[in-house]
């Protein structure tokens, strides 16, 4: 590609690329073709390898973070009119990438919408296309081809099977799945599985208090996204990690993860994020005894406007102003995280509002009822099957 590009030929460039971009991408290729296909003029190429071109540009941006330019590189084709096709369902899906982590979750929906439809279209072209490829691996004796098409699909159900049943709150069959599709991923050696299967476990371990576990798979995904230049998927990793460690009340470790993460979205524009790393700096830094630290992430969560994370940030800001005594100020962002939390069915959140608010009712300068809050915490607690925080709330 590099000399065909220095040749003057940028349809040669694009044609040797494309077929074998996700191969040489996880080979840590992504800077390098960066610096090729930014330098491609497109006034000269047809249609179908402008389009290509585009997408390239747009994933190699995807890689790096720098999300408007790469929205605004596939905003400069009409793929409506495009017809069906790999290019159209993948630009709908890189699109969708682009909206959603710039805060615009409709339009981010109707892309997705967009590349599902193509997709499901073409599915049956596509098993049947699967089939004859196979056949051809296995008449000319290209075996290695062949069982690389198997370990694929097995790693995709496996995967898909861990996704579901974490879903559905089954860690342990999670788990399972998680583990299979990792010894597959292994096998084969894709390093965009392997990255993505480990940060799967890692979040699977956080969930369920097996730190070190957690932070075992969540390393090993930050080397393996390093090594494709994913560093959006870095950033990601080391946010959860810290969520990880926020549970286990490692606030230190929350500050040391969360910060460069945190910064990083800031700097690219990623506003979910921004806010939920936002969130977790703030009430790690309340824990820390850093008001200031923990009212200043609390605002800046807030100013990205991320419906999820309005009642964390008013939380923190709640435990802040009760911290200075300031209990009117406290209550009033109480109740507005109680009132976010119902919108976004989020009963966690709310429970530990109900239960803090049942608190300042129990202090001599507030004549209001507390076992109203009380109550409405332990119910909700219960929901949640935390029976040690549903008899707190109950005495």
């Amino acid at each position: 590609a590099y000399h065909y590009q220095h040749a003057d030929q940028p349809d040669l460039a694009v044609q040797v690329w494309f077929p074998h971009r996700r191969h040489e991408i996880e080979r840590g290729e992504a800077a390098t073709a960066a610096t090729i296909f930014n330098n491609v003029s497109a006034t000269r190429l047809k249609r179908p390898m402008r389009q290509a071109l585009d997408l390239i540009r747009a994933e190699l941006f995807q890689l790096n973070g720098d999300l408007r330019t790469g929205l605004e590189t596939l905003e400069t084709t009409d793929w409506q009119s495009s017809g069906l096709g790999e290019l159209t369902v993948l630009a709908h899906r890189l699109r969708g990438d682009f909206l959603d982590a710039l805060g615009l979750p409709d339009a981010a929906l109707a892309s997705y919408e967009e590349s599902l439809s193509a997709a499901t279209r073409l599915q049956p072209q596509m098993a049947d296309l699967h089939v004859r490829k196979g056949k051809v691996h296995i008449r000319h004796r290209q075996m290695a081809d062949a069982v690389r098409a198997v370990q694929q699909a097995r790693y995709q159900v496996e995967y898909f099977q861990g996704v579901v049943w974490e879903e559905q709150g089954d860690l342990a069959t999670s788990e399972r799945h998680y583990l299979l599709a990792l010894d597959l991923a292994e096998e084969s050696g894709d390093l965009l599985h392997l990255a993505e299967t480990n940060r799967f476990l890692s979040r699977l371990y956080g969930r369920s208090g097996n730190i070190d576990r957690a932070k075992h798979h969540g390393d090993l995904a930050i080397t393996f996204y390093e090594q494709v230049g994913d560093m959006v998927q870095v950033a990601w990793v080391r946010s959860n990690m810290a969520a990880n460690y926020l549970d286990a009340a490692r606030y230190d470790q929350v500050l040391a993860l969360g910060q460069p993460a945190f910064e990083f979205f800031r700097q690219i524009g990623h506003s979910h994020g921004s806010a939920a790393t936002a969130c977790n700096l703030a009430e790690a830094s309340f824990e820390l005894g850093d008001c200031a630290g923990a009212e200043r992430y609390a605002q800046l969560a807030l100013e990205e406007e991320e419906p999820l994370a309005y009642p964390y940030a008013y939380y923190t800001l709640a435990l802040v102003r009760f911290a200075d005594g300031k209990t009117v100020e406290a209550r009033e962002f109480l109740h507005l995280c109680c009132e976010h939390a119902q919108r976004n069915e989020d009963i966690f959140i709310e429970a530990y509002a109900w239960l803090k608010l049942a608190e300042l009712r129990q202090m001599p300068a507030d004549d209001s009822e507390p076992i109203d809050a009380a109550e409405r915490a332990a119910t909700l607690f219960e929901r949640l099957g935390l029976m040690e925080m549903v008899g707190e709330a109950r005495g």
